[in-house]
């Protein structure tokens, strides 16, 4: 059997494969970390539109005379002539 000896050399490779293997396997679990983070933000991003078009609507429809009648006969308890009042009892 023959002795190999262990250069400075081969101990430098060695090293140098090892740090390099491990730089990379920490790069690619943070960049699955940042992944997974941009994904759940563009969710979140997709949920604030959604909501944010929902008020923007509300809010057209509360420049519309409808709904401001709307609100003064719930609001205020207004009937028009004619209409007759129903009072929900479980609302009290």
């Amino acid at each position: 059997m023959k002795n190999k000896k262990v250069t400075l050399k081969s101990v430098i490779i060695i090293l140098l494969l090892i740090f390099s293997l491990y730089t990379i396997i920490t790069q690619q679990l943070t960049m699955g970390k940042i992944k997974k983070d941009i994904y759940k933000q563009e969710k979140e991003l997709e949920l604030v539109k959604e909501k944010n078009q929902k008020l923007k609507d509300e809010f057209e429809l509360s420049n519309t005379g409808l709904y401001k009648e709307k609100q003064v006969r719930e609001r205020l308890g207004y009937v028009k002539s004619g209409e007759t009042p129903v009072i929900d009892s479980k609302s009290e």
